[in-house]
């Protein structure tokens, strides 16, 4: 069932970037507002609460750094944002968790929405659906069942004596089991919603913009790789970004200001 949801919710995030695109290109060319088509990049932090019945990983708040990059298309009322992200979670020695994301997002320009403008700050809010990889590694982490099946039952260096002290090579200070490295993988598909700033600006027909975003993930769908960690989830999962935006911009008068500059 979960594994079900899971592609479901990712089937709805290509479908809603598919219409939501739609409706913001339609008003553009039906009123003559201005098209923008631009790549967007930026840097920032992700924060999330880990909930789980495993020791070591029940309620642990986790912060990562990385980058994220879209693609947008719409107007100054509407905009269709979708791409691609990638974080990693700050020098850990017990556990490490690498994310990775695609968004499926729309941002909405408040002013716009009441009827009036600025000319370069823009505040937004922004709602859609993210999908989220998450992978852990990490001496915290169960070795899966499966594995633990497949292993000898007893590892070859317990049946050997040290020919020193005549003592099994397990119990020797040089044999740790305790300090192996599992890893696991988790699906997080999640409804994302949240406000952010712009400062943009058009001239000649190019589109250039600064923003800042804050974003938060409710998670309604999940996946894990093992088994053991079935009973694991990320919560609040919060993200702060920063970036700049570089574009086109389509112009109803286009033509005479190129008219104007010739």
């Amino acid at each position: 069932m979960k594994t079900q949801i899971n592609q479901w919710s990712t089937g709805t995030v290509l479908m809603i970037i598919m219409m939501l695109a739609n409706l913001a290109i339609m008003p553009a060319h039906a009123q003559g507002s201005k098209m923008v088509v631009a790549v967007q990049t930026g840097l920032g932090t992700r924060s999330f609460l880990i909930k789980s019945d495993i020791k070591g990983l029940e309620h642990m708040k986790t912060t990562q750094q990385g980058w994220e990059s879209a693609l947008i298309i719409g107007n100054s009322r509407l905009r269709v944002k979708t791409g691609f992200g990638s974080f990693k979670s700050i020098s850990d020695k017990v556990l490490s968790v690498k994310q990775s994301s695609i968004n499926g997002l729309v941002n909405f320009n408040v002013l716009e929405m009441m009827g009036k403008n600025s000319k370069y700050l823009h505040p937004y809010i922004l709602t859609g659906l993210s999908v989220n990889t998450f992978n852990f590694s990490g001496t915290i982490i169960p070795e899966s069942p499966i594995a633990l099946l497949l292993a000898p039952a007893c590892p070859p260096c317990a049946c050997q004596l040290n020919p020193v002290d005549n003592i099994p090579a397990a119990e020797t200070p040089t044999e740790t089991i305790e300090n192996k490295t599992n890893s696991s993988r988790m699906t997080s598909t999640q409804l994302m919603s949240g406000m952010g700033m712009e400062f943009s600006f058009r001239k000649h027909g190019y589109f250039y913009s600064m923003f800042s975003e804050v974003r938060y993930g409710l998670p309604i769908g999940t996946t894990t790789q093992n088994a053991v960690m079935n009973n694991t989830q990320v919560k609040n999962n919060t993200t702060l970004t920063f970036g700049i935006a570089i574009g086109l911009s389509n112009y109803k008068n286009n033509r005479k200001i190129k008219n104007g500059v010739r």
